[in-house]
This record gives C-alpha cells, structure tokens and sequence, in this order.
C-alpha cells in the first residue's frame, strides 16, 4: 500500500485518528501527542494547508489516486528544520481512477520503462514558489545538522551517537535530533520528486547530441543534478528553484555526454573550449561566406591563436589506440598496452597493502602536521574515504573560508617537502 509521510509532533505516546479528505477514501493517521500541546490530528499547515478539506494545488494538487513514491538516487540518511507535526499518513483504501488510455513513447525512450517512468513522475503534483521557499529553508537547517556531524566525525575519528550530535546541535534531546533529520529528508524528496518532470524537458534537448547515451541515461544523470542543485539552492537569492536547478541539470547531462563520447577523455573544460571553437567556426562560416582563418576564430572565442591551436591539436591527439598494440613494434613478442592497464578487480591482498600504506602515511602526517593541518589534507586528498574534498567542502566542514583552507594546505604541504619528512614519505612510497 503507499504511503506519504509527512512532519508531527514528537512524543512518547501515538494515538490513532481516521479522516475522510478528498482524494482519498479513508486516511489513518498516527498522532504523537505532545508533552506541551495537546495532540494535533490536522496535518502540518506548513506543509500542506487545508489540502485534507478541499482540493489544493500546493501540495496535493489534483490527486485522483494516491501519490507514489519515485526513487530518484540513493540519499543519505535525512534530516531537516523544525516542524510542528509529525505525522505518518498511511493510504488504506483509495478510489480507484479509471485507466488511462496507453501513451505513445516519447522520442528516445523506450515503449515499456520509458512510457511507465513518465506516467509516474506525472502524477507528482508542481510546487507554488512559497512551497519551494518553505523546503527550502527546512533542507538548510538538515544541512546545518549533516555539517555539525561531520564535523564531528572528523574530529573524533568515530561515527557520534544521536545525543551526542544533539548535544553539539544545540538541541533539547535525540528525540528532537531525529525528528527534524526526518523532516528535513522528506523536504528533500519532496522538492526532487516535484521537479523531476523539468529533469526529462531539459534532457530532450539533449537528444541529438547524446551519443553513446540512451535517453535513460540522460534523464538518470539529469536527477544527479538535480539533486545537488537540492542541496545547494538558496531562496535568498529571489529565484524560482526551475531556474537555478537548470544550470545543474544541464552541466550534469552535457558532462556526461562529454566524458562518455570518447574513449580517451579530455577533462570538461577542454571540452567545453573545443566546442566553443567549433561552434564559432560554424558561426563565422555562415556569416563570412567562407572558411574563417584561424586568428578570426581566435578572437571570436576570446583565445590566443597558439593557445586554440593547442586545443584543437589535443582533440585530433585523442585517437583510439588498440590495447593489443606491442610496446616494441620490432617484436612481435613484446609486451602489450593492456598488460600495463591495472586490473579493476582487486583482491585480498591487494586491499590490504592499501589498508597499511593508508594507515602508515596517517602516521606520518600526524607526527608532521598539526590537528588542523593534519585533517585538511586527509579531506583534500580523500585519504579516509577515497574521494577528495573540495576547498568549499573543506571549510564548510572546519567553518572556515575556501581560501583559509587553501592556505593551510599549502603551509603542510611546505612541511612535507622538507628533507627529513619527505625522505619518509618515499620510503613508504619504495616499499
């Protein structure tokens, strides 16, 4: 049966409460009653108004048949700001909606999961721009909190239990903790889930230069976007959450198609200024009446002439060379290009001289550095989890300025590089 859930009250105790509402036949509610307030059976304003007692747009919209639930990409554990409610709303029955006559494929995706995927992101009711605003502003106290715990995490070297991430929130108890995490996740999902249908609009305009990719691909790297532009929006800023998702949708899906059309890939700005170079060729083409030189399609694209020459020249350099290629060309009995490729597959022992190489260059760092040296270059080089952190991630996790975190990177990096710490770092290196 599906179900939605929506923000209540915590309490130690839950009552149980039916409703009639428009839309849906019968709705069990789970109440938590309040130590402070006496149990609330409506469901949070905020969130969905008076949509229980007549129609609304502004979270409902016009639901003929209970809203499902799209799984659009793993996520972390949630959390999110205050709310005054928390309430699980469970679907018993719903009246059933006459079938739909079948649609016809759009272009580029296929008849069955294509057609299926579409016929569910539709049934997800739009968003008001107050709506937006109100999420919002609840992901960005989720956010808060996910910081306040890595921070944490990383100071200890352990995950922080729920009273202790409460404690260092600023928060009354754990009970507290976990309920605005749990708010917090569905604002997320809820603000996803409303705009996965501009995921697949802006996506078609990508069909024809797609590639390799299938339309699926597409919309599935156009919902990472999207996430992240979750996780970044501000509504400070006086823009419709459309707008600033666009630029996150289109950068994931155009980086995609760029580092999926060649076998050999080019990083995406050099992409992005071979593309600007052909398509000021094109433009110059047409205008002209003729082959543009190369110091017309320079200055068009605001490059030095050598310097758009290099980048041309890297384009062409990207060719597809077999791994079966001998090394010594003479000998036929030579080694090849793919016997110097690594193995994807790593084994046992394989991971466990990687487990100690970590563990010994952790301990020469924290006899060079200090702690704050010593955790920066452990997040920027990923050296905990295997995936780096940018100068932004960095500083939002010491609460400190991207440029600040530059800084004390380059002083421990000065540190390393003298003679007697470096020699040991290329002894764990030899070994």
């Amino acid at each position: 049966m599906p179900s939605a859930f929506v923000s209540g009250l915590p309490g130690r105790s839950a009552a149980a409460v039916s409703l009639q509402a428009p839309g849906i036949a019968h709705v069990a509610l789970a109440v938590r009653p309040s130590r402070d307030r006496p149990a609330i059976v409506e469901l949070d304003r905020q969130f969905l108004g008076s949509s229980l007692r007549r129609p609304s747009t502004q979270f409902v919209g016009r639901i003929k048949r209970p809203e499902r639930l799209v799984d659009v990409a793993p996520a972390p554990p949630p959390a999110s700001p205050h709310a005054s409610a928390a309430v699980l709303v469970e679907e018993v029955a719903a009246p059933v909606a006459p079938p739909r006559a079948p649609r016809v494929a759009r272009k580029g995706l296929s008849e069955d999961s294509g057609r299926r995927y579409l016929q569910e992101i539709g049934e997800i009711s739009l968003l008001k721009a107050e709506d937006e605003i109100e999420l919002a502003k609840r992901i960005e106290t989720f956010r808060k909190l996910e910081k306040v715990k890595e921070h944490m995490k990383w100071k200890t070297g352990v995950e922080p239990t729920d009273e202790e991430w409460a404690r260092a929130a600023a928060l009354s108890d754990a009970e507290e903790l976990r309920h605005m995490v749990r708010v917090g996740t569905l604002a997320r999902d809820r603000l996803v889930r409303a705009n996965l249908r501009w995921v697949v609009a802006v996506a078609k305009k990508y069909h024809k230069q797609r590639g390799t990719m299938s339309m699926q691909d597409l919309i599935q790297e156009g919902n990472i976007g999207l996430i992240r532009a979750v996780e970044k929006f501000d509504p400070r800023m006086g823009y419709r959450f459309t707008t600033y998702a666009t630029w996150w949708i289109r950068q994931a899906i155009t980086r995609s198609i760029q580092n999926s059309s060649r076998e050999i890939r080019l990083p995406a700005h050099r992409h992005e200024k071979i593309n600007r170079i052909k398509r000021a060729t094109v433009a110059l083409s047409r205008s002209l009446g003729r082959q543009p030189t190369e110091a017309e399609i320079a200055e068009h694209v605001g490059l030095d002439p050598s310097r758009m020459r290099k980048f041309v020249e890297s384009a062409a350099a990207v060719a597809t060379v077999s791994l079966d290629v001998p090394i010594n060309e003479s000998d036929n009995q030579s080694a090849t290009i793919g016997d110097f490729i690594r193995s994807e597959n790593e084994g046992p022992a394989d991971r466990a001289e990687r487990e100690l190489m970590r563990e010994s260059v952790a301990r020469t760092l924290a006899k060079a550095l200090s702690e704050r040296e010593y955790m920066v270059l452990r997040m920027r080089f990923g050296l905990d989890d295997g995936e780096p952190k940018t100068l932004n991630q960095v500083g939002e996790t010491l609460g400190v300025t991207r440029e600040r975190v530059r800084q004390i990177e380059m002083k421990a990096l000065r540190k390393l590089r003298r003679p007697g710490f470096s020699s040991a770092l290329r002894d764990l290196s030899s070994d």
